[in-house]
């Protein structure tokens, strides 16, 4: 990656609230404007290791990757967590940071997690 594209990328991963510290990922989009989530359901169609896939989005709700995973923001009245797995039930976490272990499978890449459900609050959100 060139350096402006490379900026564009970590901007966009700042304006999502995207943050890790102490090993751990937090999401907290206190730049995301609530006219970037969806107003209406869609199909989001994006690609993980050469394979395109599609999942189902909500009115209300935001999609993008994070180390080939997907990860849904939507809003809700409390924050938490989803975690999916590839062999087990959703794993809920209450509020909005994933620990050093998920943190660390998620940067390994081992693919253990498919996918992310991050709830948000609405009015953690930037207003127009």
């Amino acid at each position: 990656m060139k350096g402006e594209v490379k900026e564009d990328v970590i901007t966009r991963f700042y304006d999502l609230g995207v943050e890790i510290n102490r090993g751990g990922i937090s999401f907290s989009p206190v730049l995301l404007k609530r006219s970037e989530f969806l107003s209406e359901p869609t199909t989001w169609k994006y690609s993980v290791g050469g394979d395109l896939q599609s999942e189902n989005l909500e009115a209300g709700s935001l999609a993008f990757t994070l180390c080939g995973v997907p990860v849904i923001y939507c809003l809700a009245r409390e924050s938490s967590i989803r975690v999916y797995s590839d062999h087990e039930t959703p794993t809920s976490i209450p509020g909005a940071r994933l620990d050093a272990a998920l943190s660390q499978s998620l940067f390994k890449r081992e693919k253990h997690i498919k996918k992310m459900v991050v709830n948000l609050p609405a009015e953690k959100l930037r207003h127009e």
